[in-house]
């Protein structure tokens, strides 16, 4: 029962959804799943769940470096790119994030998903009195909500000087058959440890 709420207020889904959605990202995702993918079930499993405790941690600022190495096709850009992001501001709409993959495609396509789900009449009715988007910068590649927390998604390698980011999340920052290449894989971590990171 949430201790914000009194007996005598009566409990409606939203408000509980409101409640248990901001404290678990695990709660989030089951109920953000439907608006998100409606025709493609949630699989668990328990990687799924040790990635969610760990982007728990890392909001809660207790991982402030985490690796997340698995196969394709496991889930990692789902909960990272675009998962994350919407529940962080569920309760801290302030936080900045960088969010960047090899691809500007996907870059922008999961950041268009992540905008679409705030936007949605259901995110809406739990957590639209915590921020609005402001409407002047509302951009598939760069959004901001009026509480200063926005999110900036350029492709790895881009450009990213002069936004700063308090979460930065590199979802596979080159295709497969790059990383055979040392000259890709040099190139990616200079880009990482001189302009990224910083």
């Amino acid at each position: 029962y949430p201790a914000s709420l009194t007996t005598e207020q009566t409990l409606t889904l939203p408000m509980l959804d409101t409640h248990l959605g901001t404290r678990s990202f695990k709660a989030f995702i089951k109920m953000a799943w439907p608006h998100v993918y409606p025709y493609k079930q949630l699989e668990q499993a328990w990687h799924i769940d040790c990635i969610i405790d760990n982007l728990e941690a890392a909001r809660a600022r207790e991982n402030q470096n985490l690796l997340i190495n698995i196969p394709i096709r496991h889930g990692k850009t789902d909960l990272g790119l675009l998962f994350f992001p919407p529940w962080v501001w569920t309760g801290t709409p302030q936080v900045k994030f960088l969010t960047s993959s090899y691809s500007e495609d996907l870059c922008l396509r999961y950041a268009t998903i992540a905008r679409n789900l705030i936007a949605s009449p259901w995110y809406q009715e739990r957590w639209g009195t915590q921020f609005s988007m402001l409407d002047n910068l509302d951009s598939k590649g760069l959004y901001q909500n009026d509480k200063g927390g926005f999110r900036y998604s350029p492709a790895a390698g881009g450009q990213v000087l002069g936004h700063e980011g308090d979460i930065l999340v590199l979802d596979d920052p080159h295709k497969t058959h790059e990383a055979e290449s040392v000259r890709e894989r040099a190139t990616r971590i200079l880009w990482w440890d001189e302009t990224f990171r910083s």
